[in-house]
């Protein structure tokens, strides 16, 4: 074998890069294409760079519009559109986690294929829980006028020690801390960037073992959170050397520095008489408990959500290309905002539904989530295409078909109007169904609705399906004490901002009165217990149950979705498909399949019978 045959190839560039030239002139340059996220992270910075730079009362609309020029201009790209068309969360994603540095910039949050996974049913409500937490940390960086670190351990100390003068001060601090933030104040959350790992090791360690304790006025919770205070204001001392610098009273930066750690010793300090406790600051590990929580109670959101919309089960079959209604719980809390019947704006009540949803987590909304795993199977389904949805339609009473019609008239009506409104708050609540058309996120004062055929009908049709649908299981299922305390308490927080109507009551005098009303029409029960009540009744053994009973149930629902897809698979392969079920051919198949599915191990609900996989 000769010299050259057993050269190697890593030989070939020992005297030089001559070759190595001659090899790079001849081949093109490779063209490096961005990934996916540095799309959307280029994306971010552009809005965020609109946002910071616009007049302080236009911001939101400039970086809103800003975001749809950008969006626009991106190439076909499925899942990143889907994500960009999620505007309040790319807006959330751009102005605030952005902001707060690369401990929320590396997590999933920024990772386009788990978003685009993710839009479905709880990412509305997941993205306004992290909002108000975030807007925690405006709070704590205000400028505002506030006592020093020391001081505060100085009141706190005569807090615990009961001296009443003590406990007034800290009272009026408390206020101050919720106050609204100015505007001014917006940029200093860049001040937290540097010590979010630090906050986030600290709540990992105290709070891993009883995440779902966290909020709860528990010697349980109280005694890990006093510890985890201790830990974060020291870090925070050190982080920003206040440790070392102790006379900074010239220094106004310290000085700020100072105040903020002076804002989280008494905003992590239980206060007494109180019915929860306060919850650490906003980090990974309770992002990732608030988004594992969220998706625990799938199910229930998905009921709460259809109490604020009717066509959240219709809409993209209806309309594959539009994404308005891609995720359950954001067209919700957007219905919720854009309401007409709210004296201010709506936003502020979108936040209070979702702190009932999260205060109630483990008791109430566990309770309807079991409700809707364990009756969904005994429900007719609803339809899946648009073909039946006529075919759901078209079996409907003469009366309700006309009602039907009736509505599209009246929408129509409004759509010709030189004043157009979405406000149906005023029409007559005899019209079967008009309260769905204001609170719909289903935009049907869009010019681009020019074929009422193709447009609005099928729209139309949904509603009155969906309308009677509910009727069958949503009356009986509100009678439940526990679902109906839930109801009772949107109602109750709704009623407080919506505006006065005058009427004449029973009696014939005239009075103002404040009502939520819903879409569906249905009214709870007076004699009805009190959510007060209700609640108070909830025993820890209730909630442990109730737990226990989910765990089962989630498990037994993806057990029954597993096994209806092998029944799918198999029954539709070509050796199970003959004319006749008799044949040993579907026999061989049909028999085997029986036995597997119908084990002493397997719940009774997942039973078939040989009738039931020759009918599938």
């Amino acid at each position: 074998m000769s010299t050259r045959r057993q050269a190697r190839p890593d030989k070939l560039l020992e005297k030089g890069t001559t070759l190595a030239n001659h090899l790079s002139r001849n081949s093109g340059l490779h063209e490096y294409k961005e990934t996916e996220e540095e799309v959307l992270i280029t994306v971010l910075k552009k809005v965020k760079s609109v946002f910071d730079n616009s007049p302080i009362d236009k911001r939101n609309k400039l970086a809103f519009e800003h975001l749809i020029e950008v969006r626009t201009q991106q190439e076909k790209n499925a899942r990143l559109h889907k994500v960009l068309h999620h505007e309040n969360m790319c807006i959330f994603l751009a102005t605030r986690l952005l902001q707060l540095g690369p401990h929320f910039r590396h997590r999933r949050e920024f990772m386009v294929n788990w978003l685009a996974k993710n839009i479905d049913v709880c990412m509305g409500i997941y993205l306004q829980w992290c909002q108000t937490r975030s807007n925690v940390y405006r709070q704590l960086s205000s400028k505002a006028s506030f006592p020093s670190s020391a001081e505060m351990t100085g009141l706190l100390k005569e807090v615990f020690a009961r001296d009443e003068t003590a406990i007034a001060r800290v009272a009026e601090l408390r206020k101050s801390l919720v106050a609204n933030v100015k505007s001014k104040d917006e940029h200093d959350l860049s001040i937290w960037a540097s010590v979010m790992d630090a906050i986030d090791k600290h709540a990992s360690f105290s709070f891993n073992d009883i995440k779902d304790r966290i909020g709860e006025m528990t010697p349980a919770y109280v005694e890990p959170l006093s510890s985890y205070r201790q830990k974060v204001v020291q870090s925070l001392r050190d982080a920003w050397g206040l440790t070392d610098n102790e006379d900074f009273d010239e220094n106004e930066i310290l000085v700020h520095l100072d105040r903020v750690v002076a804002r989280v010793m008494l905003h992590l300090t239980p206060e007494q008489g109180k019915q929860h406790a306060p919850e650490p600051l906003l980090s990974g590990t309770l992002m990732d408990h608030a988004w594992t929580t969220f998706g625990s109670i799938k199910e229930g959101l998905q009921e709460v959500s259809r109490w604020f919309e009717t066509l959240l089960d219709y809409y993209k079959m209806l309309h594959p290309k539009m994404h308005t209604m891609d995720d359950w719980t954001t067209v919700m809390l957007k219905n919720i905002s854009m309401d007409h019947r709210f004296l201010t704006n709506g936003a502020e009540f979108s936040a209070k539904i979702t702190n009932i949803i999260w205060k109630h987590r483990r008791t109430l909304m566990v309770r309807l989530t079991n409700y809707m795993i364990i009756n969904q199977p005994r429900l007719s389904p609803r339809p899946k295409d648009k073909k039946e949805v006529v075919i759901h339609f078209d079996a409907l009473a003469e009366e309700e078909i006309i009602a039907s019609e009736t509505l599209t008239k009246i929408l129509q009506t409004r759509r010709m109007k030189a004043n157009k409104s979405r406000d149906f708050s005023s029409e007559p609540a005899s019209v079967a169904g008009v309260m769905s058309l204001h609170t719909t996120a289903w935009d049907w004062l869009s010019p681009t609705l020019k074929n009422t055929a193709r447009d609005i009908d099928p729209c139309m049709r949904a509603i009155t399906v969906e309308r009677l649908y509910v009727r069958t299981y949503r009356p009986r299922m509100l009678e439940d004490k526990y679902i109906g305390a839930l109801r009772h308490l949107f109602e109750d927080t709704l009623n407080d901002g919506v505006k006065e109507v005058t009427t004449i009551d029973s009696q014939g005098l005239l009075s103002n009165k404040r009502a939520w009303l819903w879409w569906d029409g249905i009214v709870l029960n007076p004699a009805q217990e009190a959510p007060a009540v209700v609640l108070e009744g909830i025993k820890d053994d209730d909630i442990k149950a109730q737990r226990q009973q989910q765990e089962r149930l989630v498990v037994e629902n993806v057990d029954r979705e597993a096994i209806q897809k092998l029944v799918t698979y198999i029954t539709n392969m070509s050796c199970a498909i003959s004319a006749s079920p008799q044949t040993m051919v579907s026999a061989d198949v049909i028999n085997p399949l029986q036995d597997l599915i119908t084990v002493s191990s397997c719940p009774p609900w997942l039973h078939f019978t040989r009738a039931d996989l020759h009918a599938m």
